[in-house]
């Protein structure tokens, strides 16, 4: 090589490493002076000296643009060391695995972990929730890659309506591209302060974001992509990509994947739009048309405007819609179900994933060693003879409690068939036990519902935005409204129900927010305390001894445990009462704090009382001695021996 190749390699390798030593310099500036974000999956907390991994909610802010309206995480604590008993499933995916439009509790991952753990005591199992709104494939294969740290035993997958319109999305205004490697690179160097800052500045550069509008209006790009055009074609081209990614991390972390099927609704939602070759007609005006012959039961007319619909606009999506609800009218469920699905692949608005995606997830579980979970046809055999509709759905693609049930139920029966989960227990028998007891409430359902109706008065659902009004008419509306509009929080509301419902005596809907509360704030004690009290002031010490068994030693909080000890003296059980009262006084000795100072006396009688009972003078000694020094409590040993 001649002298003047190898100078001009030398530079070349120069300024490429002094490149990167600058990026690195720079970097390492920003990151002491922390001028970006960590965006770390997971943070250390402990609670009640127990180490936990708390979820990072704002987590997804590093796939939007706006960070103040980027869609989070749920809540959700995880035992930062995993128990030799304990199974963990991760669920990824947008909206629909998130919950919405509910805000706890009735959600399908949710729900899942509730029959999982009723059909396997010995276990505990634990549903990951990571799932959040406006998120499609690619962000889904990056939470995955850092997802390892929680050290998942399987993952499942509910994803694909938002390949379009989603962070990253092809069709999105969330920065969408169609090249599939620039999307991921993109996603990397998100990670970086550097880039940050960069991003930062373009952001100021570009005119202000609304923030007006629902989270679908503010996504959208592109309002118009016929099937199979190039964007429809390399958009699922870039999701069977991510799917592949996917199945690379999840053999690393070698854990089975179960992916669903999508559903959606098909049989009452029309086509936000078609792809008219006459660009003035209004798909809202000819459906009036359309019906206004239906609804007349005039046949001819319903037919002869298909017939005109056939000839002028035979590729539309109103067309395909309008001949199911002709065919459904006359009785024909399953042609009128042909052209539901019809109609929804070939709707250009796509918040739909058409039939090519469900294609593309059974061929790649298929090939892959992946189980595919039949959701779709899960929500068709429920709905027979007719297509999914409002009976499952509130609108679109997101299922109604019923359907969250539904789809919970369906990879239950998944994950049990294919080995990954076993029971001894018949699955009839454990979903009865889960809907006696599962906490769903009517404050729940209702802020579902004014979820949606707030949702549904705004675009692509209207033609143009209209102001949500709502005027409570009962106490349970009152405080999902306020709840909201960011009046109160979740738990003061669901607090203030409880309150409402126990002065009116109904103690079973005060029992079910408790156990709401418990279910969201699993890691406290206080939604079980009263639960507690509830249940003994209701004189039902057996089921009151029941919840503090299963959360005495998890929990491991002083007052439980002297509600334990204090249940076991009333029922001559002095043993148990004795090891519970015990466990109580130990906690109190390291922390007092944590204890009602007024209770510690009343502590010290119980414990001493039952040890005179069982014969232990001994420890009686032991105890009144340290309740003297401790404490300046004087116990009377006499009074006790008589029986006082």
């Amino acid at each position: 090589m001649s002298l003047k190749k190898w100078k001009k390699m030398f530079f070349s390798i120069l300024l490429i490493l002094t490149g990167i030593s600058l990026f690195a310099l720079t970097e390492w500036v920003l990151h002491i002076f922390h001028l970006g974000e960590e965006y770390a999956l997971v943070e250390e907390v402990e609670i009640y000296h127990k180490p936990y991994y708390r979820i990072n909610r704002k987590f997804p802010e590093k796939y939007f643009r706006n960070r103040k309206t980027a869609p989070e995480f749920r809540d959700e604590l995880i035992p930062r060391y995993k128990e030799t008993a304990e199974k963990r499933i991760l669920v990824l995916g947008g909206s629909t695995a998130f919950g919405f439009p509910y805000s706890y509790n009735i959600t399908f991952p949710d729900m899942l972990e509730g029959l999982l753990n009723r059909g396997d005591p010995d276990h505990v199992w634990n549903v990951i929730n990571l799932a959040t709104s406006a998120i499609n494939s690619y962000s889904v294969s990056d939470i995955l890659q850092h997802s390892s740290v929680l050290e998942p035993d399987a993952l499942i997958l509910y994803m694909g309506h938002n390949e379009f319109y989603g962070a990253f999305g092809s069709a999105s205004s969330e920065r969408g591209f169609t090249s599939y490697i620039l999307t991921h690179l993109i996603m990397k160097l998100r990670q970086t302060y550097l880039f940050q800052a960069l991003l930062k500045g373009v952001n100021r550069a570009l005119p202000d974001e609304t923030t007006e509008g629902s989270l679908m209006a503010r996504v959208v790009r592109e309002r118009q992509i016929p099937y199979g055009s190039p964007l429809y074609l390399k958009t699922r081209l870039n999701y069977i990509k991510n799917l592949h990614r996917i199945c690379k991390t999840a053999e690393k972390m070698g854990i089975p994947v179960y992916i669903g099927t999508l559903t959606s609704n098909e049989r009452s939602q029309i086509p936000f739009a078609s792809d008219f070759q006459d660009e003035a007609l209004d798909q809202v005006s000819l459906y009036k048309e359309f019906t206004f012959f239906r609804d007349r039961h005039d046949t001819t007319g319903v037919e002869m405007w298909l017939k005109d619909m056939e000839l002028w606009e035979p590729q539309s999506a109103l067309l395909a819609y309008c001949k199911g609800k002709y065919h459904e009218w006359q009785g024909r469920t399953d042609s009128a179900s042909y052209y539901y699905v019809l109609a929804r692949d070939l709707d250009v608005l796509r918040f739909r994933a058409g039939s090519d995606w469900n294609v593309a997830i059974r061929q790649f579980a298929r090939e892959n060693d992946w189980i595919c979970v039949p959701v779709d046809e899960a929500f068709h055999e429920d709905s027979a003879p007719h297509a999914p509709g409002e009976n499952l759905f509130h609108e679109h693609v997101h299922p109604k409690e019923n359907g969250y049930m539904l789809m919970a139920e369906t990879f239950y029966k998944s994950l049990e068939s294919s080995g990954f989960y076993q029971t001894k227990i018949p699955y009839n028998v454990i979903k009865s036990d889960f809907e006696a007891h599962y906490p769903l409430t009517p404050f729940e359902l209702t802020v579902g519902e004014l979820t949606i109706k707030k949702l549904m008065s705004r675009w692509p659902f209207v033609s143009d935005n209209q102001l949500f009004t709502f005027k409570p008419s009962n106490t349970t509306e009152h405080y999902a409204w306020e709840y909201l509009n960011g009046n109160i929080s979740w738990g003061k509301a669901n607090q203030s129900l409880i309150d409402y419902h126990l002065n009116r005596k109904e103690t079973g809907l005060a029992i079910r927010y408790v156990n709401s509360i418990r279910a969201v704030l699993s890691y406290e004690a206080g939604p079980v305390i009263q639960l507690v009290h509830i249940l003994l002031d209701e004189n039902r010490p057996d089921e009151a001894l029941q919840v503090l068994k299963k959360t005495d030693e998890r929990l491991d909080d002083p007052y439980l445990w002297f509600l334990e000890g204090s249940v076991y003296m009333n029922r001559f059980e002095y043993d148990f009462a004795i090891y519970a009262l015990n466990r109580t006084r130990r906690i109190v000795l390291r922390n007092q704090s944590i204890f009602p100072h007024e209770k510690i006396a009343q502590l010290y009688h119980l414990l001493s009382k039952a040890l005179i009972i069982t014969g232990r003078m001994d420890e009686v000694e032991v105890v009144k001695k340290e309740a003297e020094q401790k404490f300046q409590l004087n116990i009377d040993l006499d009074s006790l021996k008589n029986g006082s």
